[in-house]
């Protein structure tokens, strides 16, 4: 069904949006029916939060405590619902909580993120455990509460989606044999096809298929993004600009240290992050350079605190020269669990970046953040 609303606006500035939504505006990414420009603005907050299968609520946002403050104030925020497997740190934050069913539970299909050569069949193996309710199966009955259940399900059963979803992409895709074939054999691969390279015409036939740019060509610098609200960090010359948190930033003086966040490969973001098997691979810690770790009295695998303004968390360090002088970095999807004063004990690493979009892309400023490292004598 199509949504009355037109507004949309970058996934990292939901909070903004719960907090004063008044205030965003194009400048801050938020588009109306699909169109930018400076005058659009959002005509109130968020007040409700249907969050299914997601750790982005809270623990893979920036600034967590702000967050926090945030879904906490029922005068911003008003409703959050939370469908989950696990007790994540987001589900903490919903009013009602739902158990959802696992991919062992039900009948989907799969596709690679983006690109991929493949078309996966996920089985149904057993039945749902305990109370868990696929998501669709209940959001069906809730559309039958606001008289909207046929616009939504269109009648349908998750089976018969599934198989109206495949026959679509068969049109598209002829090779696919049919559902009931193809079904049982849990995956189909499709036959190799020549690579596909990018802007092959545009690069052929620059006058026939030039680019969406104003001179046609590719452009290395970009005048509607240097007259825009991010020109601070654009020049016309390769030239060093100063970032937010960085060397050029009066706060070093108080936080010395450059934090980097990095993605591990026992997690993917904050999947599997309760994993004692990968836990025991890679230990969450803080990487710090060993003459960084001497000024401070440190020692490889002590405890530390690494903190700023905006909140702290409690982890062992790892020392090493992989890492370059004044920086540490920090593995990012670890679960937030604050203690009794509010401290991180998990070392989760949105506890220290910013609210602050990156420019241009309006994501999380996680490779950009100014923190102190000192022992954690009083941890307990």
């Amino acid at each position: 069904m199509e949504n009355p609303c037109k507004y949309e606006i970058p996934v990292f500035s939901w909070s903004r949006a719960a907090d004063c939504g008044e205030k965003l505006t194009g400048l801050d990414g938020v588009t109306f029916d699909g169109k930018r420009s400076p005058e659009v603005h959002l005509p109130g907050s968020i007040k409700m939060i249907l969050n299914l299968g997601g750790n982005a609520l809270i623990n893979q946002h920036g600034n967590i405590n702000e967050t926090a403050r945030i879904l906490q104030d029922e005068s911003k925020v008003e409703f959050i619902v939370v469908s989950d497997l696990f007790m994540t740190a987001s589900a903490k934050f919903a009013d009602i909580l739902l158990p959802g069913t696992s991919l062992f539970e039900g009948d989907n299909l799969v596709t690679p993120w983006m690109v991929g050569d493949f078309v996966g069949f996920i089985n149904k193996v057993c039945q749902p455990v305990g109370e868990s309710r696929f998501e669709y199966d209940w959001l069906c009955e809730v559309a039958k509460k606001l008289g909207l259940y046929e616009a939504f399900s269109l009648g349908r059963t998750t089976d018969e989606w599934l198989r109206a979803i495949y026959d679509d992409l068969r049109e598209k895709e002829p090779e696919l044999p049919p559902y009931d074939e193809a079904k049982p054999n849990g995956v189909y691969r499709y036959k190799p096809l020549p690579p596909h390279v990018a802007f092959e015409k545009e690069t052929t036939d620059p006058v026939a298929h030039p680019f969406p740019t104003e001179s046609g060509r590719i452009e290395i610098f970009s005048r509607e993004i240097y007259d825009g609200t991010f020109s601070e960090y654009v020049s016309p010359l390769p030239n060093f600009l100063p970032g937010r948190e960085g060397i050029a930033d009066p706060a070093i003086a108080r936080y010395p240290l450059q934090l980097i966040g990095w993605h591990t490969k026992r997690r993917c973001h904050s999947v599997h992050d309760k994993n004692p098997a990968l836990a025991a691979l890679d230990p969450q810690c803080v990487w710090m350079h060993p003459e960084d770790a001497k000024a401070r009295g440190l020692t490889d695998g002590m405890t530390v605190r690494v903190y700023n303004d905006r909140g702290e968390t409690l982890l062992p360090v790892k020392i090493t020269d992989r890492i370059v002088r004044g920086a540490a970095a920090i593995s990012q999807g670890a679960w937030y669990a604050p203690d009794r004063k509010g401290r991180d004990r998990d070392g989760s690493i949105n506890v220290l970046t910013s609210s602050h979009p990156t420019p241009l892309s309006h994501g999380n400023t996680q490779h950009s953040i100014l923190v102190e490292i000192k022992r954690a004598a009083d941890a307990d």
